[in-house]
């Protein structure tokens, strides 16, 4: 067993949403699967999500399950109580010595390769899950005994049923799937964590066009911290509790707001973003602001069009529309040094209301992040107020 974790037996049916399924051989609860009680003596440790908290975190997780036995099976977006947001820590400077995964080129072997490598563990948090590569590799690791956990949010926009054929179809084949937190508005994030030693923090959907047609980014992460606190996050999600504090180098939604706000803040001579969408006006007004003293791109995917988008267009904001490929990551480069990667939309939901995860990075990650960047810039289509409606 990796250091750090106890896996205990599996005795009972997993039986998510009152959806009759068969036993599989896999542990159904993050109950049963924990890391090794921190020496902290400040912080303790939450028998039921196995997670370590900060002072009052008792507090927050006998009133997360009171409120989580009164969810029920119905399909409803609540709004996030102020006692379930993320912990608001400063941005740190960036992880150095992580792996930039992009896409459309480089396929999705990276994933499928990190999830067959897998001899313990796999943790898989998605809004979709359509790919189906990635589907096999789930489904061959717990065919080859490793204990397979993937949460999937219930209603993706536009989706249908295909969330439940999904579900139906990965736990006929042993793997443990539950529906997300219905506290989070949509659980956005995407990301992997692999025998709690390797993180993969994604823009991309688990999806085909994310690895065919669209420009996505993704973090190959070993660092411990970043690891440790993306499974605890994990088993937080899974058991339906709030995750504690966490590293500096980590960018949790909800709350992340104030967080990129100072991020984008630091910056002195550029800032170059990857957006979807740009539909925030506080952090339009901000970089509205900014690019009076230093230089601002911002890169769509054609056709895209917004008020937040026009108005930067119109404060003279230079934006660029790209045709192929899709603009679907979601980026902040920060003077060509330190880059915020994740699944953060430029949106009040993204940032105050769902689960979304990003990281910080620095070193060879960023470097290739600028080439992509200056690649595609070059090839965009400069727009003009005027075209955005």
């Amino acid at each position: 067993m990796p250091v750090g974790i106890q896996r205990l037996p599996y005795s009972v049916k997993l039986n998510e949403d009152g959806d009759r399924t068969r036993s599989v051989k896999t542990t159904p609860t993050m109950s049963r699967l924990f890391h090794t009680p921190n020496t902290q003596s400040h912080r303790r440790y939450s028998k039921v999500g196995r997670v370590w908290l900060g002072h009052g975190g008792a507090l927050c997780v006998c009133l997360a399950l009171a409120l989580n036995g009164c969810t029920g099976r119905t399909i409803k977006r609540n709004l996030v109580n102020q006692r379930f947001l993320s912990v608001v820590t400063p941005p740190g400077a960036g992880r150095a010595g992580t792996k930039l995964v992009v896409e459309p080129q480089d396929g999705v072997k990276p994933v499928t390769h990190a999830i067959d490598a897998a001899s313990r563990t796999v943790f898989l948090e998605a809004y979709i899950l359509t790919q189906h590569s990635i589907e096999r590799a789930l489904e061959r690791a717990a065919a080859q005994g490793v204990a397979v956990y993937v949460l999937l949010d219930p209603r993706p926009f536009g989706m249908g049923n295909q969330p439940a054929q999904m579900a139906s179809g990965l736990r006929a084949a042993g793997v443990a799937v539950r529906w997300t937190w219905l506290r989070y508005y949509f659980t956005h994030a995407k990301f992997l964590v692999v025998d709690d030693r390797l993180a993969v923090v994604s823009t991309a959907n688990f999806s085909q066009a994310a690895f065919k047609s669209n420009r996505e980014l993704l973090v190959l992460d070993h660092d411990f911290s970043d690891v440790h606190d993306l499974s605890n996050v994990f088993r937080s999600d899974w058991d339906h509790i709030p995750f504690g504090r966490h590293n500096t180098d980590l960018v949790l939604s909800p709350n992340s707001r104030p967080v990129l706000t100072t991020f984008l803040k630091r910056a002195r001579r550029s800032i170059q973003i990857y957006a979807e969408e740009v539909a925030d006006p506080a952090l339009d007004t901000l970089l509205i602001r900014l690019h009076r003293r230093l230089r601002v791109e911002i890169l769509v995917a054609s056709g895209y069009a917004s008020p937040g988008l026009t108005a930067l267009l119109r404060a003279g904001v230079d934006a660029r529309a790209l045709r192929y490929p899709y603009i679907h990551a979601k980026m902040f480069l920060v003077d060509g040094v330190v880059a915020f990667v994740g699944s953060e939309n430029l949106s009040p939901t993204s940032l105050d209301l769902n689960r979304e995860v990003g990281i910080l990075v620095r070193g060879e990650t960023v470097a290739r992040a600028v080439t992509t960047f200056t690649r595609d810039w070059s090839k965009a289509a400069r727009e003009r107020p005027s075209a955005f409606g």
